[in-house]
């Protein structure tokens, strides 16, 4: 019966603008068939059940078109600082680099080590995080978020000029979402071709994937704060740019293989777990059939607000509604690991 559950499921995914005039977007996606894929479905559907905090100001990634500009995005990252440096810690820490429009890619990966010492890794939680307030750990987990997002809408102008267009995700990342270990037949599931309307797993750990620390060139993280995936969680990235091209996939596979190399690691190690796994795909509606990659893009810029997540399937529905806008998800965020709501 389980089986059959599942691989009859579908989601639908509602975004909405915060203009009347244009219409709400539904996006479905379908489950592989797969093992991962399948244990992921049943773990998403446990998130939409038990209503978990949504982090959907995580959600938009490298989107050029979208309202928040990097300036908004690096004053709220600022902000964050700044609740960080206020917090009476027991020892001096102090984050001295501000977050500005035109900032570079080092002074993120400077702001990233930051983040990386107050957090700790997923398997050995910082003190500095335990010491912290709820508002004080907010504020370290959107220095992650906020990074992350100011790399993205960055390369998305770069791309954008230099390609014509760029990749874009819609990133669905829950809190507290719980973590299971991947299994060695998962493995075989990962790839560095990524292809349009495919679901990926979410990278669900801190600190960067070895792609991310080359993207990066980032000589500050360490090296235990580099890591593949180890986990899978009902968490997940919609990919929606251009399918890699073979010519690039070649170019970047080999320098990321020699990029490895220099660092001491064996890039046919599947352990490594490069690129990302797919686990579902999106299947366009009949008015989207028609639509590329871009026309995805715009429609889903105009609507940055994620309100619903719903699963059908022949033996079992569910949904949830996230009736929080992402420009007051902080406070939304403190008050559910408050008080279990975010209303």
């Amino acid at each position: 019966m389980v089986c059959g559950i599942l691989l009859s499921m579908k989601y639908k995914i509602k975004l909405e603008a915060t203009k009347n005039d244009i219409p709400p977007l539904v996006l479905t996606l379908k489950p592989l068939k797969h093992s991962l894929a399948q244990r992921w479905s049943e773990q998403l559907n446990q998130l939409v059940e038990n209503k978990v905090f949504l982090e959907k100001h995580y959600a938009y990634m490298g989107f050029p078109d979208a309202l928040r500009g990097l300036d908004e995005i690096a004053n709220e990252l600022n902000e964050c600082i700044e609740i960080i440096n206020r917090f009476p810690w027991k020892k001096d820490f102090h984050i001295s680099k501000r977050a500005s429009e035109k900032m570079t890619q080092n002074t993120l990966n400077e702001i990233h080590h930051a983040f990386e010492i107050l957090m700790g890794q997923t398997w050995a939680p910082a003190p500095w995080f335990e010491e912290a307030d709820q508002k004080t750990r907010v504020a370290i987990m959107f220095l992650n978020h906020l990074i992350h997002e100011y790399e993205y809408k960055k390369r998305s102008f770069e791309n954008l000029k230099k390609w014509g267009h760029c990749p874009s995700s819609l990133n669905f990342a829950f809190s507290g979402a719980p973590h299971f270990d991947l299994e060695d037949n998962d493995m075989e599931y990962f790839s560095l071709r990524k292809t349009f309307g495919a679901v990926y797993i979410h990278y669900s750990q801190l600190g960067k994937t070895y792609q991310e620390a080359f993207f990066d060139q980032d000589d500050i993280v360490q090296d235990e704060n580099i890591n593949g995936h180890r986990y899978f969680t009902g968490e997940f990235d919609l990919y929606l740019g251009p399918s890699t091209h073979p010519n690039y996939l070649k170019r970047h596979t080999q320098e990321l293989h020699d990029w490895l190399r220099k660092k001491g690691l064996e890039p046919n190690n599947k352990r490594l777990c490069l690129g990302e796994a797919q686990v579902a795909s999106l299947v366009p509606s009949y008015q989207q059939r028609s639509w590329d990659f871009q026309k995805f893009q715009s429609e889903i810029a105009k609507r940055p607000n994620i309100t619903q997540i719903s699963y059908h399937s022949f033996f079992q529905n569910g949904s949830c509604e996230y009736l929080y806008s992402s420009k007051n998800s902080r406070e939304a965020m403190e008050r559910y690991f408050n008080s279990g709501s975010w209303n």
